[in-house]
């Protein structure tokens, strides 16, 4: 069965409805990170085994509150604590889908592939 991870846009309860923004399927994924870049910009990406480098990977960006943009590290290990979960879940779950909701201080911005 085919497993996908719903990103939603921003942090569980601050929206009175989910908004879900991408899509991530977990059969080809094979590695996953929060790539902190020359200016700052805090991105999400994911890698797949089709093409590790760039063939249907997707660059989530970030953007966080003003106390996690000042410490982006902090911000990455929230993400990342948060998606693994997310992860786990679907890996135990008899579900195809589990929803992914970012960290307080973090809402998703654009994603492109």
């Amino acid at each position: 069965m085919k497993k996908y991870i719903l990103i939603n846009q921003q942090p569980k309860g601050i929206l009175s409805a989910d908004k879900i923004v991408g899509l991530i399927g977990t059969e080809s994924l094979v590695d996953y990170d929060v790539v902190i870049d020359s200016s700052n910009i805090a991105s999400f990406r994911t890698y797949l085994l089709d093409n590790y480098a760039s063939k249907g990977a997707l660059n989530i960006n970030l953007v966080l509150s003003s106390e996690l943009a000042d410490n982006q590290f902090k911000a990455k290990a929230l993400f990342l604590e948060l998606f693994v979960k997310a992860f786990e879940k679907l890996s135990i779950s008899t579900s195809s889908v589990v929803t992914f909701y970012p960290p307080m201080g973090i809402s998703i911005g654009t994603i492109s592939a």
